[in-house]
């Protein structure tokens, strides 16, 4: 239960930075390369572009690398077999640290209405 939790925590702090990121850059391929470890990042990457406009480009990018909808084994898993015991798998799959929005996105929907 606590791992659950602590992805979900995770994943949200990723949602929160890439939505930043493209709001602030637009779509660039260094922002989305962060998030290809896992479909749970990529997830959060594309829910977050969708948002903003952007998400055509994120598959467009994704699919140029090859990754498609059915890749839910990370990379890392693949080329580490004994990635449950490094430092790298525990903080960032499970211990992402608070990031705090620059933007606040809910003001600003309301001002456009």
């Amino acid at each position: 239960m606590f791992l659950v939790m602590a992805d979900i925590w995770s994943r949200f702090q990723n949602y929160k930075r890439a939505k930043d990121q493209i709001f602030q850059h637009g779509f660039k391929t260094k922002i989305a390369i962060n998030y290809t470890g896992s479909k749970c990042q990529r997830m959060a990457l594309m829910a977050a572009a969708k948002e903003l406009g952007m998400d055509k480009e994120v598959q467009r990018f994704y699919e140029k690398l090859g990754i498609g909808w059915y890749h839910f084994i990370p990379k890392f898993m693949l080329k580490d077999p004994l990635f449950f015991f490094r430092s790298y798998f525990w903080s960032r799959t499970f211990l992402e640290r608070y990031y705090a929005p620059k933007f606040d996105f809910r003001n600003q929907q309301k001002a456009l209405s």
